[in-house]
């Protein structure tokens, strides 16, 4: 998003999780206006945004069903998921899953552009 309004700052950097920038003052509203242009955009279809809540939900269920199956055995609840014993048809579905975050840097791109 800091890419869409290069041209009005200073500098600024960042990384997945956070970014910084510098801004001159007198650039401020045009910033502000900008930025939230480019926010209200969006950078992914509501058909992809459900696909990654449908991939958090079962993500999170195989974890939960995880840290149960730990503290049923008696063992300490582990931030991994055993596949070792998960049905193939259940493997099959992770492996879709962990695609489809793979893929997500290139819808965010694309998005963007």
């Amino acid at each position: 998003l800091l890419m869409q309004c290069d041209d009005l700052l200073v500098a600024h950097g960042g990384h997945a999780a956070a970014a910084g920038l510098e801004l001159r003052r007198d650039r401020f509203d045009a910033f502000k206006e900008r930025f939230a242009a480019a926010c209200s955009v969006g950078v992914m279809t509501p058909a992809v945004r459900d696909r990654l809540d449908e991939v958090q939900s079962r993500l999170q269920g195989w974890l939960l069903r995880q840290q149960i199956d730990d503290l049923e055995a008696g063992r300490t609840p582990t931030k991994g998921v055993d596949t070792q014993d998960m049905p193939v048809i259940e493997r099959q579905s992770l492996q879709c899953c962990f695609e489809r975050i793979r893929e997500l840097p290139a819808v965010v791109r694309a998005g963007l552009s």
